[in-house]
């Protein structure tokens, strides 16, 4: 099942954003988890790289 945009923009920044509050705790295995995950929804939404997705999310 495809997600939005807005959908995959919410998925995306949730994960993201745990990722960076868990690297910040120390928790590095996690931060790597949530990250791979916002990466993998990046990838399916088509973006060129996680660094595009985040620059459509931020504007």
């Amino acid at each position: 099942m495809a997600l939005s945009t807005r959908a995959e923009n919410v998925l995306w920044t949730t994960h993201s954003d745990a990722g960076q509050k868990a690297y910040k705790a120390g928790h590095y295995a996690e931060a790597e988890k949530l990250w791979m995950a916002a990466l993998k929804v990046a990838e399916e939404s088509g973006a060129q790289d996680a660094d595009a997705k985040s620059n459509r999310e931020r504007r």
